[in-house]
């Protein structure tokens, strides 16, 4: 019959094979050997532990990082809404201060006072011209009556501006004609009460409106007694504006 025991001492392990006999048969087993063993297993088990470390790192600077990222997006949102919140407020205080500053009145003309400018009117180039009465620059009241009228074009060349006139009659009637050319074709001291010449006519009353646009001849033909409108002129072809 053969056992196996194993005893130690000394530092060493000793191990002895047990004969049929009954005879120790003692074998020496370094115990360096043994050490050499527990070292490596050792030496693997700090190798992962490292890398369970390097990945706990590695995912807690990942962790960070995103939480960085949220970090900065949620300021951003903050910032901006802060701004958003700072302009109505602004905006808002600058519309309630305009709205609790004192302004001026704005100027206010009866009818009475237009007929009786218009009956002081003494043009100086005579009836022929019109009476007028300026409301504020370019916008005028004018009254024509029965009997010779000037023809007009308004460029840059007569009147060293193009302009676009808007004629709305106001009272009176008569017959308007645009468009055509002079009758007198004189280049100096033209008649212009000639009128002119190829044009369209429309009778006109109060309540319609007459576009001109710059370098486009018009003239009353023929005025039912008299005919008062408000021109409006504007600088440059208005009629080529954005449709």
């Amino acid at each position: 019959m053969t056992s196996n025991w194993l005893a130690t001492g000394g530092g060493r392990e000793l191990q002895a094979t047990v004969g049929a006999d009954g005879h120790k048969e003692p074998v020496q087993v370094c115990a360096r050997d043994n050490a050499k063993r527990q070292l490596e297993s050792g030496q693997l088990l700090r190798t992962q532990l490292s890398m369970l470390s390097t990945s706990c790192r590695a995912a807690r600077s990942a962790a960070f990082i995103e939480v960085k990222e949220e970090e900065m997006v949620i300021r951003k949102l903050l910032y901006g809404g802060c701004l958003m919140v700072a302009g109505g407020l602004i905006s808002q205080g600058i519309v309630l201060v305009a709205q609790n500053t004192m302004t001026p009145p704005g100027k206010y003309i009866s009818k009475v006072q237009v007929m009786k400018a218009l009956d002081d009117s003494k043009p100086s180039l005579g009836i022929v011209a019109g009476q007028s009465f300026d409301i504020v620059p370019n916008l005028v009241v004018r009254r024509r009556l029965e009997g010779p009228n000037n023809a007009s074009i308004h460029s840059a060349a007569t009147d060293k501006a193009d302009v676009t006139e808007i004629m709305e009659v106001i009272d009176g009637s008569g017959t308007f004609i645009t468009g055509g050319t002079w009758v007198d074709k004189s280049e100096n001291n033209r008649d212009r009460t000639q009128g002119i010449t190829g044009g369209e006519e429309h009778e006109v009353k109060a309540g319609d409106f007459v576009v001109i646009p710059p370098g486009t001849a018009h003239w009353f033909k023929k005025i039912n007694g008299h005919v008062t409108m408000v021109e409006t002129r504007f600088p440059g072809d208005v009629t080529k504006g954005k449709k």
